[in-house]
């Protein structure tokens, strides 16, 4: 139970009980901040689904050959249910799998609370930004992608998720976490926003 308003249920292998209490501490780690930035109580269940190897993510997800290994999280929220595989079976640091099941959690929390966000460089960048998947500096692509480029599609394949939480990052520190929220749900939030603020949000975090 997550402040006596989210109620946590887990599906795991017991061998993983050590992962399962430290995704469970990652969670109420996520609603606190989640809480004091939105002001907002996300009520109801939650099943967080902890998962001990690829093959059987995989076939949960239904993602078949369109499988991918960076995809080791997913959010449900119609079906209040968030998955993540554990370190082992990712073959990630626990430290990474904890950050994507805070990712999955502001997916999540995001939904309940002003339901779909419908331009994917929002919903995805604002989850990195949140659970802290920030990008090495090093990391940052020479060509800038323009929030009007990206789709659903060919988010990742751009660097989405590279760009998309420098963006949102920008967006807060520039213009204010109220701004935000006011654009949170308009799919063309970016003509609200200076035209080329991309180029802006990338010079700004390198430097």
């Amino acid at each position: 139970m997550i402040y006596n308003f989210l109620e946590l249920k887990f599906e795991y292998d017991n061998k993983y009980e050590e992962f399962k209490i430290h995704v469970e501490d990652a969670l109420n780690k996520a609603y606190k901040k989640f809480n004091i930035l939105f002001s907002e109580n996300v009520k109801g269940h939650l099943l967080v689904k902890i998962f001990s190897t690829r093959e059987d993510y995989k076939n949960w997800t239904g993602y078949g050959k369109n499988y991918q290994n960076w995809m080791v999280g997913r959010c449900e929220p119609k079906e209040n249910v968030i998955a993540v595989i554990v370190p082992e079976g990712a073959e990630r640091e626990e430290s990474d799998m904890l950050c994507v099941i805070k990712h999955e959690m502001f997916h999540y929390l995001l939904e309940k609370t002003f339901g779909e966000i419908k331009n994917i460089v929002l919903d995805e960048g604002l989850a990195c930004f949140l659970s802290g998947q920030m990008p090495e500096p090093k990391n940052i692509f020479n060509k800038i992608i323009l929030c009007e480029q990206f789709n659903d599609k060919n988010f990742a394949n751009l660097g989405g998720y590279t760009l998309a939480p420098i963006y949102v990052k920008y967006i807060i520190e520039v213009f204010g976490f109220e701004k935000l929220k006011s654009i949170i749900c308009d799919k063309y939030f970016y003509l609200k926003l200076p035209k080329g603020f991309e180029h802006l949000a990338i010079e700004k975090y390198l430097n």
